[in-house]
């Protein structure tokens, strides 16, 4: 049996798909890595005109101008009335030099006192200095508690368990918060779930060679004359294939971890999760978050393979498998952007083998089920559909006689 598998794994590698799709996921880790460090901007003064400056460079400026620092109460306060002081002077017309010394520097803490109080201005963020003062911002960390709470409360409707379960986890959660500028990994950390759909479609075309391309080009006649057996040859070519997804895996979130590292650096893996989603009960650090979203990443990534494998196995037609996977890609997409579905339906979308590929929300955001939250039903049933599909796709290459 280890032999077979040794020879499936082989074969698979030194296809020449394989080798495109290698080295397509190493361009993709670097350019994705590229991508993130768009949309960020950054201020210099040049005659005292303010020059915008975006990308790499920008990426660059911030993590110059914008400081580590404990988020106290105090620190909060005392930056709160130095932009009170400023907005009370010029208005909305900050001249370019103050703005680029004295305002742009502290955007990360003017964004989380805008976060926490904008409902008490209606999100009117200009009225925050008419309404609130730095004894207000001082008690930051108890209006966020309340917030959050209150946030809990819309969120988990009559749902007293989970409330109080989110409430021991946001006690976990270390305060005052520690700034480190954290630019680029809040859109590094949004495009692992792009990734994972583009590493698992890839793997997919692959997938659906191994049995539907070979029913199509009838080498699958020869290969169930073997001494191996139709069981023994459907089990190591998963294993085989599964194994060849974690490398393609591995090789891609190595490369782009590594390049995310490289160009925003591993200081704002440190930051609280609460400094990209603020009312978020997880005690995670950015970091951890993203280590997390890439480890229960591949059993979902494993699951769609596999199921794809089975689907293979039963299907003639290498297009019409493929185009199965893809639907199972998509599912959850359109399960979840459905507007106030019943819960049921959200939760036969985290059935789903694909569901997984965006856990990162779930791990951050607080969907439950009674009193099991989603995280964990999707990491399950990734698991099942993984052990399901193993088994019908031996079933089912073993019962398959032809056909479409």
């Amino acid at each position: 049996m280890l032999r077979l598998i040794k020879l499936e794994l082989k074969h698979i590698l030194k296809m020449r798909n394989t080798v495109i799709i290698f080295f397509i996921l190493i361009i993709l880790s670097l350019g994705l890595s590229i991508l993130s460090t768009y949309g960020e901007n950054g201020y210099v003064l040049n005659n005292n005109q303010s020059t915008t400056l975006s990308g790499l460079d920008a990426v660059h400026n911030i993590q110059q101008v914008q400081k580590e620092t404990e988020l106290s109460g105090k620190h909060l306060a005392d930056v709160f009335e130095k932009q009170k002081e400023i907005y009370k002077k010029y208005g909305e017309s900050t001249p370019d030099d103050v703005f680029v010394k004295d305002v742009y520097p502290y955007s990360g803490e003017k964004s989380l006192i805008q976060w926490v109080y904008g409902i008490d201005v209606n999100y009117n963020y200009s009225k925050i200095y008419d309404k609130l003062s730095g004894n207000d911002i001082s008690k930051f960390y108890d209006k966020l508690k309340n917030s959050r709470n209150e946030y809990l409360g819309q969120q988990l409707k009559g749902n007293t368990k989970a409330y109080e379960l989110e409430q021991k986890r946001a006690e976990k959660i270390d305060i005052p918060f520690y700034y480190y500028p954290r630019v680029g990994w809040d859109s590094a950390l949004d495009k692992l779930g792009l990734s994972m759909r583009i590493i698992t479609f890839l793997c997919c075309t692959l997938a659906v060679q191994l049995f539907s391309g070979n029913y199509q080009n009838g080498a699958d006649v020869v290969f169930r004359t073997t001494k191996h057996g139709r069981k023994a040859l459907a089990l190591s070519r998963t294993i085989a294939m599964s194994i060849v997804g974690i490398i393609l895996y591995i090789v891609y979130m190595g490369g782009y971890t590594l390049s995310c590292a490289m160009l925003f650096g591993v200081k704002a893996l440190k930051d609280p999760i609460q400094l990209i989603s603020i009312f978020s009960c997880s005690p995670y650090t950015i970091g951890q978050v993203f280590m997390q979203t890439i480890l229960l990443g591949i059993i979902s990534v494993i699951s769609v393979i596999i199921i794809t494998l089975c689907i293979s196995s039963r299907i003639k037609s290498p297009i019409y498998a493929l185009a199965f996977s893809i639907a199972i890609l998509i599912a959850p997409i359109i399960i979840q952007s459905m507007p106030s579905a019943p819960n049921l339906v959200y939760f036969i979308g985290d059935l789903f083998p694909s569901s997984g590929i965006d856990i990162y929300g779930e791990l951050v955001r607080c969907n439950y089920y009674y009193f099991i939250r989603s995280p964990y039903v999707i990491t399950a049933a990734a698991i099942l559909n993984i052990i399901l599909g193993a088994f019908l796709t031996r079933y089912f290459y073993e019962k398959y006689e032809g056909g479409r």
